[in-house]
């Protein structure tokens, strides 16, 4: 990787077969726009994997201040001096450490680390095709296939190396009593490591930057602070050390930005030069970590939850407002130092970028990436922490009417497909469907109105007008469904009338809307909760 143009890059003069370190070089001069052959589901481990061994070459070089600079920055726009760096980060076997197929076993490959008897004795085929050793876990081969990469190249394993590695979790037991762990930088083993940050601009060249600034301010803040036993002076790529007795590496023994693997694996070359993949279970992670650290060992792209002090989690909803709003509330989520706002700029644009592949028990919960632009006035109210409580409370309030919408939808069906029953049967899921229509339709409106509200301090004009949107999405959708929904035929009318009372109702008693229908009470009684 640092002497063979394994990479092919696309930059603003064309696509180029690249080096390593000429990546770098060009992520530094600003021209490099992506990397061909990446998967959707590995882009944000493989930059993930940029920005922290970046920051571990500068540290090392003694040149973590270029990044406060931009002609010092420019001036990295070197490929030599990249070369130099990484070579550096693994003294006495950067002529293997770099490679992906090294002959002796003995020595340290690029995320595999070496096996101290030099054979493969305890290794089981793991894959014949990058496919089979990456991440992505599908019910029957459904969806995205298993083993599908068969004219597969080293490109292609350095990418599926790089998601393994990095952001793989627990993959089940294997007898008598080893396992397929996962990292160390997520809260349990069915948990996913995220990538959260700001960044001035979606351009791939700044964001590095960016994420290289976050990597250092997250080392400093680790090693100034008592949370966290790491070493300034530790292991910081964890592949050059063997992995040969069963004993996990201590963080104490560890450099904040240390680079992990979380499986024992080679990639061996065979007489015809197809590359296979060994694997080898364990009976210990990687890297020892106490239970109730929860994943929170100061990851620079990792929220931490304020309450539980637990790395975040995202659920199969992924990115959604609900999440999102949190994250962006710092009563609810301790910022990493990939989301510490820069300074200000005259009409400067700001974007909370966030990407996670789900992770669940035995499958995959979906790819989940979420750009949002922070309107400029919306960002100085966020560096003032006295206004903090107000966004919440403000983002509190159109979350409740959102709940309100979901549950009057809810009632309304429900009242219509069970013929317009005095008592509603609250398990009936038909509905389901409209509800996650609406659902998406409130998460593409709502940041539009949040940030109206917080740059009008919450005035009513802009309360009204997200309560008149909400409403005129919930009653577009009723209407919809009941022209679709089957309710039973000789009480289709009925049904309507009856629901069409309940529904309006429920968005009264949720503070949506003012209007009402001919027969609605004006004294309902309580609704089971419906949400």
């Amino acid at each position: 990787m640092l002497t063979e143009r394994i990479l092919s890059i696309e930059t603003t003069d064309g696509v180029h077969a690249a080096t390593l370190p000429e990546a770098l070089e060009r992520l530094c001069a600003g021209s490099l726009i992506g990397f061909e052959g990446l998967a959707a589901h590995q882009r944000h481990a493989w930059e993930l994997f940029l920005f922290q061994i970046a920051a571990l070459a500068l540290v090392r070089s003694g040149e973590a201040k270029a990044v406060e600079d931009n002609a010092a920055w420019r001036n990295l726009a070197n490929a030599e001096g990249w070369r130099q760096r990484l070579a550096a980060l693994t003294p006495g076997c950067a002529d293997t450490a770099w490679s992906l197929v090294v002959d002796d076993l003995t020595r340290p490959a690029f995320l595999q680390p070496p096996i101290g008897h030099g054979t493969l004795d305890g290794y089981t085929v793991a894959g014949r095709t990058p496919n089979e050793i990456d991440v992505l876990v599908t019910s029957k081969n459904h969806d995205v296939k298993r083993a599908r990469g068969a004219e597969s190249t080293p490109l292609h394993w350095l990418f599926s190396l790089v998601t393994l590695q990095t952001i793989q979790g627990y993959s089940g037991r294997h007898p008598p009593k080893s396992f397929y762990h996962g990292i160390a930088r997520m809260n349990g083993g069915f948990a996913s490591r995220p990538l959260v940050m700001f960044t001035p601009d979606r351009d791939f060249s700044i964001r590095f930057l960016r994420g290289v600034q976050a990597a250092l301010a997250a080392r400093r803040k680790a090693l100034d602070t008592d949370d966290y036993y790491y070493r300034d002076d530790g292991l910081a790529l964890l592949w050059l050390e063997a992995w040969d007795s069963e004993k996990s590496l201590s963080l104490e023994n560890l450099d904040p930005l240390f680079v992990e693997i979380c499986r024992r694996v080679r990639l061996v070359r065979n007489g015809e030069g197809q590359i296979t993949a060994w694997g080898r279970p364990s009976e210990v992670p990687r890297v020892q970590v106490p239970k109730e650290a929860k994943g929170n060992l100061g990851d620079a792209w990792t929220p931490i939850g304020a309450k539980e002090n637990a790395a975040l989690t995202v659920g199969s909803s992924g990115f959604d407002y609900r999440l999102v709003q949190r994250l962006l509330n710092p009563q609810e989520f301790l910022r990493p130092a990939s989301m510490e706002l820069p300074g200000a700029e005259p009409d400067g644009e700001l974007w909370l970028h966030a990407a996670v592949l789900v992770r669940g028990q035995g499958k995959t919960e979906g790819l989940h990436e979420r750009w949002l632009l922070i309107p400029q006035r919306v960002q100085s109210f966020m560096r003032d922490p006295t206004v903090a409580e107000m966004i919440a409370k403000l983002s509190g309030g159109m979350i409740a009417h959102a709940d309100g919408a979901k549950r009057a939808l809810r009632v309304g069906l429900l009242k219509f497909l069970q013929g317009g029953a005095d008592k509603i049967n609250f398990e009936d899921e038909r509905p389901r469907a409209w509800l996650d229509v609406l659902e998406h339709r409130i998460d593409a409106m709502f940041f539009e109105h949040l940030f109206a509200r917080v740059s009008s301090d919450g005035d009513l004009p802009t309360e009204m007008a997200w309560r008149n949107a909400l409403e005129t999405a919930t009653r577009d959708l009723f209407a919809a469904a009941t022209t679709r929904l089957s309710p039973p035929e000789c009480r289709r009318e009925r049904a309507l009338a009856i629901a069409s009372i309940a529904f309006s109702a429920s968005l009264r008693k949720a503070g949506i809307s003012i209007a009402r229908v001919p027969g609605e009470q004006t004294d309902e009684p309580e609704q089971d909760d419906a949400a």
